[in-house]
């Protein structure tokens, strides 16, 4: 949305962001820019760098910490210790994705993407477990209950 305002900010500039006119801040969602990351305990939250086939390894090998994002809106995750410790486990995990999985631009390609989100549970040291919820027509079990679908 930002690069079409960006291209065409008088039509577009005052109406088309998504932040404000959703009034995300004020519902108390917090915005995290485009390459900015925000820390979480022990795990740091992203949008995503890299596209490659072994992104979640590329992702966690740069952050040198555990790292969850979502730019390549599939679910892959690498997880690395080093002989230094081998209790401090670092995780690089892509998330999946809550868009539409057939983009017209992809022209019904064949894509890796799938619907997921992820929970997660901050311990008061800075710990967390994740949870990737996988989202299969339209429906998921979380919990003993299961949401969606008909």
């Amino acid at each position: 949305m930002r690069q079409q305002i960006d291209k065409n900010p008088v039509q577009l500039e005052g109406l088309a962001e998504v932040d404000e006119n959703l009034n995300l801040k004020e519902r108390g969602w917090k915005i995290i820019e485009l390459n900015k990351t925000m820390p979480l305990g022990k795990l740091t939250l992203c949008h995503g760098l890299y596209t490659n086939i072994y992104h979640a390894r590329k992702m966690v090998d740069t952050f040198g910490r555990s790292v969850i994002y979502g730019h390549t809106h599939d679910i892959q995750e690498h997880t690395k210790t080093t002989p230094i410790d081998v209790n401090d486990v670092h995780k690089g995990k892509s998330i999946g994705c809550l868009c539409n999985i057939n983009p017209g631009y992809g022209r019904n390609r064949p894509n890796r993407w799938v619907h997921a989100f992820s929970i997660v549970y901050l311990f008061p040291d800075g710990q967390f477990n994740e949870y990737t919820i996988n989202i299969v027509n339209g429906k998921f079990a979380w919990n003993g209950k299961i949401y969606g679908g008909k």
